[in-house]
């Protein structure tokens, strides 16, 4: 039990209809590209920036919030400094969020994150796929 956190990758649809991305991901038209476990900052992050996040939910990530994110991880792993973290990518609570320190899980998990969306952003054609986000508690 925990929190469990995923970046969906969907195709989009050639006819421009809104995908319906619980029954894609459903019939196994999605690839997960980024798993999470407890990485509580990095839902907090989320939250602050899609709104608020509701348990076993979808959520599209644009490119540019993906980039945003990166920034940020990248910010807080050079800086390391506690002012900013609590500003930008605080540690979020909730029952069973994981660690509430910033301690060496928490800059691990920022680390994966930057290797992941490096590559997310690198990878993926935007003109024909969708990334949301996924967590449940």
């Amino acid at each position: 039990m925990g929190l469990d956190q995923n970046l969906i990758k969907f195709d989009k649809r050639k006819d421009n209809i809104p995908l319906d991305v619980k029954a894609e991901h459903e019939a196994g038209n999605s690839i997960d590209i980024k798993y999470w476990r407890k990485a509580n900052q990095i839902h907090g992050w989320m939250g602050k920036t899609v709104g608020p996040i509701d348990n076993c939910e979808f959520y599209h990530i644009s490119k540019e919030q993906l980039q945003s994110l990166l920034d940020t991880c990248i910010e807080v792993q050079t800086r390391k400094d506690l002012d900013y973290n609590n500003e930008n990518l605080p540690i979020t609570t909730g029952f069973f969020f994981g660690t509430d320190e910033y301690d060496d899980w928490y800059y691990s998990e920022v680390e994966e994150t930057i290797t992941a969306l490096q590559k997310i952003l690198e990878e993926t054609n935007f003109d024909h796929s969708e990334i949301y986000y996924w967590s449940w508690w």
